[in-house]
């Protein structure tokens, strides 16, 4: 039982480490948008950069919160593995 709880737990390392990489992509994009709207002479529709935010922000929301379901599993088997190697 061991051997699978620590085969899921890498799995679920590799899971959260490409989830994190996607926020901080999404929160670049995020700065970005802002960035562009505040520097450029040409006027972006706020409109259009509303409805851009909009979108990442609702996938931010959901892998973030992806991310912090595959932190509790990771942090169950963890506990799990510990109290059966007798930590």
């Amino acid at each position: 039982m061991r051997e699978a709880w620590l085969a899921e737990h890498e799995q679920l390392v590799l899971a959260a480490d490409a989830l994190d990489k996607q926020v901080r992509s999404y929160k670049s994009m995020i700065g970005d948008i802002c960035e562009l709207v505040y520097r450029t002479e040409a006027e972006v529709p706020l409109i259009v950069a509303s409805s851009m935010l909009e979108r990442i922000m609702a996938k931010l929301f959901r892998t973030e919160r992806r991310l912090y379901q595959i932190k509790l599993q990771k942090a169950y088997l963890a506990g799990q593995i510990d109290s059966r190697s007798g930590k």
